[in-house]
């Protein structure tokens, strides 16, 4: 005996589908027999239906004929034509209407064979032989599922009419329209629930304790759908008062569960919520190939599938969504092409295609001028960034970065001016940087690094009021670090490092008071450390070995109470390290500090608190 149990406190739900005779062959029951025979004998009697139908038409055809007779009377009357030559004309006109009927009629009365296939002789596990058959057609003629997969027993499809049919608490009628919305939340539940291939034929039990949801909250219980967990209706008024969450049946808007363990796959019966609007299933661990049948939900405007395992391709037919607004696939397992359909959903605000394995170039995204979010990082796509990317005008979230992009970038990047956030890393853009910042005013996060980038640094960073993350390291940046770089009050964390930077580190600096996190080693600087840097009372981290810095490590930096880490060999720093400095360790955070201290080696820093001596 089958069962599926929460673990809520205070309640349990159960499914009991009489497991044990799904999955051994048995004579059907008399009364599936009797359900069959009438079936049979239905079938038998449509030759008589069809032959009495010939008869009527075969009366209509003479009465056409006669009918033609006297308009052909009346019609010699007002011009040159025999009577004989319109009574042939009309007689024709009268048989080719006669041939369209009868043919449209006997397609009429057999067509439902074609479009319901007969269902298979019932097993004896089955209570409710008519109701399971009416239940059958109701979903087969909505053309939302496979006969197939409705008759084959342990599917999804299969287990879900079975449960309508004698488990259901509900027991809703099976020509209700709603039934569709509760058979495809009951086809979800069990194809991503429980296994539905079973290890063993003769055991009934088909529970997986690894396949329980988080929460499934009146799911499958005598409760109308709208009180599922995860499931919202269209508001219902009761009373008076306008409920939200309420227990009925009605068509389902909203399904999200995300973040709710939901295993298994997506049916493509979810495209029977043909009213959804949101479907979030993100954040679970859901497999297989994204149905295509969810481009069939025209009043869908936000599809969240990320963060599972889904493979296959993102179906191309998703163009046909136009009312979407929000498109959320990133952190799966999907591959081929980003499909040039998806321009065709203009009204679109967020996209994400991140963390998958796309390869080929970036299509023609340009109509999509509504959007604010475009995430096509971590995949394998290759070409460059198209300069038609300036229609995007109002996007604030563009991250292209880790895959294999090239060439330079497109001045008309200056024309994205509500970009917030811009990550173009680990890929292999060359040439200069365009100075274009200084028209994307609201720019908070700019991560270049590695690239191949060649040039100076771009002087017009510097009038980013707001940037607070500046990532241009593992480049080949070559010149000085522009004195105005100081303006940029509102800046943690500055990683330039690995370039070719060379000139001093600008005394404004210490304007800089949010800073926490420096690294510029391994570059070509001079000259001292300057005494400016103790303003920077945030300071956590300072990495600024691989240098040709000179002169002594100033005491200011005594001031840096939350200073935790301190790089400074292979320099040419002399003499010792301030006590100030060394006062760090034993009264506040510093943990780590490692200078040229190793005169053994030739080290030119006297240091008795360093972690750490070179060379």
């Amino acid at each position: 005996r089958f069962s599926a149990t929460t673990g809520m406190e205070n309640q349990q739900t159960s499914v009991n589908l009489r497991g044990n005779a799904w999955h051994n062959d048995a004579a059907p029951s008399t009364d599936a027999e009797e359900y069959l025979e009438d079936i049979r004998f239905s079938k038998q009697s449509k030759g008589g239906i069809v032959s009495c139908i010939g008869d009527c038409c075969l009366g209509t055809f003479q009465t056409l004929v006669g009918a033609c007779a006297l308009l052909a009377e009346y019609v010699t009357g007002l011009c040159r034509c025999s009577k004989r030559t319109l009574l042939i004309l009309g007689s024709l006109i009268a048989l080719i209407i006669f041939a369209f009927s009868i043919t449209a009629i006997v397609k009429r009365v057999n067509g439902d064979d074609e479009a319901i296939p007969a269902a298979p002789e019932l097993d004896a596990s089955i209570n409710d032989p008519m109701r399971f058959n009416a239940i059958r057609d109701t979903v087969l003629e909505s053309a939302f599922t496979d006969a197939q997969h409705v008759d084959t027993r342990g599917t999804a499809q299969n287990l879900a009419i079975r449960w309508l049919t004698d488990d259901d608490p509900a027991k809703m009628e099976p020509d209700d329209d709603l039934i569709l919305q509760r058979y495809a939340l009951a086809t979800f539940f069990f194809s991503t629930y429980v296994s539905t291939e079973y290890k063993d034929q003769n055991d009934n039990s088909t529970g997986n304790d690894d396949f329980e949801w988080n929460n499934m909250e009146h799911w499958m219980t005598d409760k109308g759908i709208c009180m599922w967990y995860g499931v919202t209706c269209p508001p219902h008024l009761h009373e008076g008062t306008e409920e939200v969450v309420y227990n009925g049946n009605n068509d389902v808007i909203h399904l999200n569960l995300t973040d709710n363990n939901i295993r298994g796959t997506i049916p493509s019966e979810i495209e029977a919520l043909e009213n959804l609007e949101t479907l979030d299933l993100g954040r679970n661990r859901l497999e297989g190939s994204i149905p295509v049948s969810i481009a069939n939900m025209e009043f869908l405007t936000e599809l969240y599938l990320e963060e599972n395992a889904l493979t296959g391709t993102l179906p191309p037919q998703f163009g046909n969504l136009v009312g979407l607004r929000e498109l959320f696939v990133g952190t799966n397992r999907l591959m081929g092409t980003i499909p040039a359909d998806l321009n065709k959903l203009t009204n679109l605000r967020a996209l994400g295609l991140d963390e998958n394995f796309f390869t080929g170039t970036i299509p023609y995204l340009w109509d999509l001028k509504e959007l604010l979010i475009l995430y096509l990082d971590s995949n394998q796509l290759t070409g460059t960034i198209h300069w038609e990317v300036k229609h995007l005008g109002q996007l604030v979230d563009f991250r292209v970065r880790k895959n294999f992009l090239t060439g330079t970038l497109p001045f008309e990047m200056d024309l994205l001016t509500h970009l917030e956030l811009l990550y173009l890393d680990d890929n292999q853009f060359q040439g200069t940087i365009p100075e274009m910042f200084a028209k994307l005013p609201r720019l908070e996060e700019i991560q270049m690094y590695k690239n191949q980038f060649t040039g100076t640094l771009p002087q017009s960073i510097a009038s980013l009021d707001d940037l607070k993350v500046l990532y241009l390291d593992n480049n080949n940046f070559l010149g000085t670090v522009h004195e105005e770089y100081g303006n940029l009050r509102d800046v943690h964390t500055m990683f330039l490092f690995n370039n070719q930077l060379t000139g001093t580190i600008p005394t404004t600096i210490g304007q800089m008071e949010d800073l926490r996190d420096v690294q510029i080693y391994n570059n070509q600087f001079v000259g001292p450390l300057p005494s400016e840097i103790g303003n920077c009372f945030q300071l956590e981290k300072l990495e600024i070995q691989d240098n040709q810095l000179t002169g002594q490590l100033p005491s200011s930096m005594g001031g840096l109470e939350k200073l935790s880490l301190l790089k400074i060999y292979r320099n040419n720093f002399v003499g010792s390290v301030p006590a100030e400095v060394c006062n760090l360790k034993d009264v506040f955070d510093l943990t780590f500090l490692a200078a040229d201290c190793n005169s053994d080696n030739g080290g030119t820093v006297s240091c008795d608190c360093c972690n750490t001596c070179y060379p």
